[in-house]
């Protein structure tokens, strides 16, 4: 059954009182409930950097490009970890025709990057702000014609801050279940130091 918000309150007021009575802890559910965002968000953060999960709270967004640029926004977007971008994976709009996701593009940290010499047998994508992310294509050794040549529907592939819409869940298996649950008491125990 998967985790529930009730449920996860329910067992981090538990687990943070640690057997204590609610006056005497001055932990209560209510206060557990204004923080499952702050603990969602922290354990989706968490879940990013660690490449071996990092593909439980992962999701393919749609990114239209157009002379090898696109943004990102709005309610197809909706809880992407924008945080985590770095580790996302870029596929170009022939990967997603052909259904070939074996070589994402390379991300680089900075956007200017990409007009400087890159090896030209690899894809390259940058985020530009507010959400717009530029690509290098692969294959096209010219910089200004590589940085335009990409026109279609790509895909990125990044984290996602769970929640209990229905649409950004935790994975169906239970295995971030307890992880939440532990990153919900731990905020609790901190709201509690004085």
């Amino acid at each position: 059954m998967p985790l529930t918000r009730e449920t996860m309150v329910i067992r981090a007021v538990q687990l943070a009182r640690g057997g204590q009575s609610p006056e005497v802890s001055g932990i209560y559910e209510d206060d557990a409930d204004l923080l499952v965002e702050n603990a969602a968000h922290a354990l989706s953060n968490r879940v990013a950097m660690d490449e071996r999960i990092r593909h439980l709270l992962q999701k393919n967004y749609p990114v239209t490009l157009t002379d090898g640029a696109g943004g990102f926004s709005g309610a197809a977007y909706e809880g992407i970890l924008q945080s985590a971008l770095q580790w996302a994976s870029f596929y170009d709009p022939d990967d997603v025709l052909n259904n070939t996701f074996s070589s994402p593009y390379i991300y680089k940290r900075e956007a200017q990057t990409l007009h400087k010499y890159l090896n030209p047998n690899f894809g390259y994508w940058a985020l530009r702000v507010p959400l717009t992310i530029e690509t290098r294509a692969r294959n096209i050794a010219d910089p200004v014609a590589s940085r335009q040549a990409l026109n279609g529907t790509a895909i990125i592939r990044a984290n996602y801050t769970f929640d209990f819409s229905g649409n950004n869940p935790l994975p169906t298996g239970g295995e971030l279940d307890d992880e939440a649950v532990q990153e919900l008491a731990r905020m609790l125990k901190l709201s509690q130091l004085k």
